[in-house]
């Protein structure tokens, strides 16, 4: 069996190729991933409520009512909470 088959070893390659995906990603977008995280911490300093959940690998989604509508910004998205905003669904549900 050829050693890069064994599981330890392609899980450390993988963990690798998450980093080097990760740090390519800082530098490549970091001005937009600077903006991002300041647009984070006045959210969240903002509105206590906002809902913060990992998406994929490295990228943050928040959840809030002070946006109106969703923007990307690097490494962090941000959304509207239509579960606390408005009484109204989600445009895409209104059909």
């Amino acid at each position: 069996m050829p050693s890069g088959w064994l599981p330890h070893e392609y899980l450390q390659r993988q963990n690798r190729l998450n980093m080097f995906r990760t740090i390519l990603q800082w530098t490549w977008e970091l001005p937009q991933t600077l903006l991002g995280l300041m647009v984070f911490v006045l959210v969240r300093l903002l509105d206590r409520r906002a809902a913060t959940h990992r998406y994929r690998e490295s990228t943050l989604l928040t959840r809030t009512t002070l946006l109106d509508g969703g923007v990307s910004l690097g490494m962090f998205l941000f959304s509207f909470d239509y579960a606390r905003g408005r009484n109204t669904p989600c445009p895409d549900a209104q059909r």
